[in-house]
């Protein structure tokens, strides 16, 4: 069974963004005038970056560890909290594709909905277009963590529910180890998730569905 980390070089720029604005937050609400109701609107800005500072924190302290089996995800919350979830028993799946900048396509939420792929429902592409190749890769790219907006997994059985995101190493072989479980469960899948599992596919080798015994 492979443990799993975030990388700190993940984070490191969510810890910038929340501690930057924690920090300008604060001390305009030590400094500004008591008495103005604009007060009201930067106490809520601090509670923003604070609790976005601590989600990143509890991301560093997350564990992964999964197998043929299943996944246990292990976090640090003042306690230490475990759930462990089997393939098996998984009884929903959510895959969704964010970007960080504003976009008109269609699609959100789908790699290959926002890019503009199309694909039919019974896996029949036919030639793809030298643009349709390019939007395609381009997706991949993004599902990788190489484009520039990022997935998160979200699974759910009678144990709980976790949601990872693809700064997490392994990713995509988890996410298309959980979209064969959903399959062979006989999940119903939103279009938006099987958009994404279907661009996963079309990224990773046939390697990356088996889990290695030991990190290298």
């Amino acid at each position: 069974m492979q443990q799993l980390r975030y990388p700190f070089s993940a984070l490191l720029g969510d810890y910038v963004r929340g501690l930057a604005g924690l920090a300008v937050s604060l001390v305009i609400v030590v400094t500004y005038d008591r008495a103005n109701s604009m007060i009201w609107l930067f106490l809520g800005l601090t509670l923003l970056f604070l609790v976005y500072t601590m989600r990143t924190v509890l991301r560093q302290t997350t564990t992964v560890a999964w197998d043929d089996r299943g996944l246990t995800v292990t976090q640090w919350r003042g306690w230490r909290w475990e759930l462990r979830l089997d393939w098996d028993r998984l009884q929903y799946l959510s895959l969704r594709y964010y970007a960080p900048r504003k976009t008109k396509k269609k699609g959100m939420g789908s790699l290959l909905g926002r890019l503009g792929g199309r694909r039919s429902q019974d896996g029949d592409r036919g030639v793809a277009s030298p643009d349709q190749a390019d939007q395609e890769a381009s997706a991949a790219e993004g599902a990788a963590g190489l484009g520039d907006g990022w997935l998160e997994l979200s699974l759910r059985s009678e144990a709980g529910k976790t949601t990872l995101d693809s700064a997490l190493p392994q990713f995509t072989a988890i996410a298309r180890r959980a979209g064969a479980a959903a399959r062979r469960n006989g999940l119903d899948l939103d279009p938006v998730s099987r958009d994404n599992l279907a661009a996963l596919a079309d990224l990773s080798s046939a390697e990356d569905l088996q889990p290695e015994s030991s990190l290298g």
